[in-house]
């Protein structure tokens, strides 16, 4: 529903961080870089290599990005990067839910529901239900394939 590219320009012009695959270790670029590995992992089925390949990180870059993330961002000094990422993930959810209304015909979205419908036995009724259900599978999705 989004790609990467997508979500790297969102977090590079919401954060005014305009290259995530900067070589630089300071602390705006590496938690710029940490909100858009955990927005990425969030909202996109690619895997943790594909989503470090794509900022010139390894897929264990990737991990110790998000790991900061949580472990990081309920502190004090971080309430910027808390509300940037609480932001930026209402921006993506909003453009996700405007391809779904766009693609309402669409065959393969269709398909995608009924499997989702299938797979947690529960009618699908709205796009909201859709979306929720869709980010609950991917999550365990990418759970299973990191084990």
């Amino acid at each position: 529903m989004i790609e990467l590219k997508e979500i790297e320009k969102i977090v590079s012009e919401y954060l005014e961080v305009y290259d995530l695959g900067n070589a630089t270790k300071k602390r705006r670029f590496s938690f710029a870089r940490s909100i858009y590995f955990k927005l990425s992992k969030d909202f996109t089925a690619f895997s943790l290599r594909e989503i470090g390949s794509s900022v010139n990180r390894k897929h264990c870059t990737v991990i110790n990005g998000i790991n900061k993330f949580k472990n990081e961002i309920d502190q004090n000094h971080f309430v910027f990067y808390k509300k940037a990422y609480e932001q930026i993930s209402l921006n993506i959810e909003e453009i996700i839910s405007d391809r779904i209304r766009k693609e309402g015909g669409n065959k393969k979205l269709i398909d995608n529901v009924n499997v989702l419908e299938e797979i947690y036995s529960l009618p699908i009724q709205d796009i909201k239900d859709f979306e929720e259900v869709a980010r609950d599978f991917l999550y365990h999705r990418n759970r299973v394939l990191e084990m």
